[in-house]
Parts: C-alpha cells; sequence; structure tokens
C-alpha cells in the first residue's frame, strides 16, 4: 500500500505491513524490544500481572489525520475511507468493502475521526478504554488497523493507522489530541515501465520502473510522524 506501481511492477515489500525489524515481546525472545511493548510495561509499572492488553485502551481524546503530498504540502479536499480489520462471522478478522466511515480533509489537509464504542471501567493498572475511532478495541489489538483510502485530485493511493500509533502518541504526552501525517504519493504520469504489449489505462496510473526503486515510507520507529506538540496540561512521558 503507498506504492503507487502497477501490477506488472508490483514490488511485493508495498503490500506487507511495516514491521519494526526486532519481533518485540509477544513472538521472540529477544535482548530487545519495541517501543510498544516498552511502553506497555513502563505503563504498567509497579502492579502484578493479571490483565491482558489493557493499555491498548490508552488512546488520545482526539485524532486527526493530516494528509500531504510528496513534499509536505496538505491536501485539502481529500476524500478518506476507512475501512477496519474486523470479526465478520465464519470468516475471522478480514477487512470488508465497506467503509466504517468517510472524511473529506477541510483547507489545513485535516480531518478529525469519530469517536466510537463505549467508555470502560478504570482498570487496576489505571487504564480506561474509552470512545476512539476503532471502538471496543480486541484485547489483542486484532480490529486496531485501519486501511485509509486517500482519494485526491490527482490519484487515490492507500495509507495505515493503528492502535499502535495511537498509543504511542498517548504516552509521549498527547493525551487530549494526536494528528498523525498521512502522504498521499501519485505514482509519476509518465508512461515509462510499461512493458511491450502492455497497454496505460491511463498516464496516471503507470508507475515507475522498478529499477528506479520503491516509492516506501517507514515512519520513524517511536514518535509516529506529524504529530503536534505535546499538550500542555499532559503528563511528561
Amino acid at each position: 500500500a503507498g506504492c503507487g506501481t502497477a501490477y506488472w511492477n508490483a514490488v511485493w515489500e508495498c503490500y506487507r505491513f511495516t514491521e519494526n525489524g526486532i519481533g518485540d515481546l509477544m513472538a521472540y525472545l529477544n535482548h530487545w524490544i519495541g517501543p510498544h511493548t516498552a511502553g506497555g510495561l513502563r505503563s504498567n509499572a509497579g502492579h502484578r500481572r493479571g490483565f491482558y492488553g489493557e493499555y491498548l485502551y490508552d488512546t488520545p481524546q482526539t485524532t486527526s489525520i493530516r494528509i500531504v503530498d510528496d513534499d509536505g504540502n496538505p491536501l485539502p479536499n481529500t476524500e478518506l475511507r476507512f475501512y477496519q480489520k474486523e470479526e465478520q462471522p465464519e470468516a475471522g478478522y478480514i477487512v470488508d468493502a465497506t467503509p466504517e466511515f468517510e472524511l473529506t480533509t477541510n483547507a489545513a489537509g485535516v480531518a478529525a475521526l469519530p469517536n466510537r464504542g463505549i467508555m470502560g471501567i478504570v482498570t487496576a493498572t489505571g487504564h480506561q478504554l474509552q470512545p476512539n475511532p476503532f471502538g471496543v478495541i480486541d484485547v489483542v489489538g486484532r480490529n486496531g488497523i485501519f486501511i485509509i483510502e486517500m482519494e485526491g485530485a490527482l490519484c487515490t493511493n492507500y495509507e495505515w493507522l493503528t492502535v499502535v500509533d495511537l498509543n504511542l502518541a498517548y504516552w509521549e504526552g498527547h493525551e487530549g489530541k494526536a494528528v498523525f501525517d498521512r502522504t498521499l504519493s501519485c505514482p509519476p504520469t509518465t508512461v515509462a515501465g510499461v512493458p511491450d504489449g502492455e497497454t496505460a489505462v491511463s498516464a496516471s496510473t503507470v508507475a515507475q520502473p522498478v529499477s528506479e526503486g520503491p516509492r516506501l515510507r517507514i515512519p520513524p520507529s517511536y514518535i509516529p510522524p506529524g504529530l503536534d506538540a505535546p499538550d500542555s496540561d499532559a503528563d511528561s512521558p
């Protein structure tokens, strides 16, 4: 998602969800852990074990997306459709073709996500499920993934937003609000890279050759990109 390559020039890494390359505690016995595991452990420091995944409830009160182009310029009037991975009867956890909600960015390229779900109890470890974009957060985060379809004036492309992003922002001090940048990267308007015998549907759908390299964007491993300054009344992490 987000590479903008045509099928015949598919860069398969584009379809794989970005990992931190560390492995983390849940899957491997490593000397190193990722920032999300570290944040979860820190949030429960001093408490006994017994709860499971309740630190996933740490989400900002308001979550917004800012859509920018490759140069970082905001893109107003971009249509956004949010598709969530969630449990379906007899199918398990999948992403279906029905968006959970649809938004349009304002003049600053920003759209505020709706809060969904319920207000839960405060656990003994100090976490509380609150209405958030993902709704009732699954205990292991299986429904904590959005695929964002971004339809702009020049092209349509895709990006991710996860509950992990919201947790990291919350632990960094963005308890009141967090704004995440996502890039609408359009493929170059050239017919380069179309194999002989293939017909391009339109210039805007044709990707640059693989030899020029995939257009992957891997965010920093700790602080989600594009966050506003922490709220002044938030506790320090």
